[in-house]
């Protein structure tokens, strides 16, 4: 199983690392229902500005966990990447 490094995760506050919300995002992600750790990661490994999923796994997440959904949705625009849903 591969864990998450909170330290990985930047903020775009001056570049610093908020580690409590991060750790309690991936703790959230982890626990999921939901294969959101899995974008989670991905967008962490790219610099790409998007990440494109489909329509189906969006209704999906948030209707399974529609909190979690948020906190990731929430998580991505503050690292200057855009939900792309396909």
């Amino acid at each position: 199983m591969h864990t998450m490094t909170a330290t990985a995760a930047l903020t775009r506050d001056n570049g610093r690392v908020d580690v409590e919300k991060t750790e309690g995002l991936e703790y959230d992600l982890m626990t999921s229902r939901t294969d959101l750790a899995r974008f989670y990661e991905a967008a962490r490994r790219t610099d790409l500005p998007y990440l494109v999923v489909t329509a189906q796994a969006v209704r999906a997440w948030k209707l399974r966990e529609p909190q979690v959904f948020a906190r990731f949705s929430l998580w991505l625009a503050r690292q200057g990447k855009q939900l792309v849903e396909v």
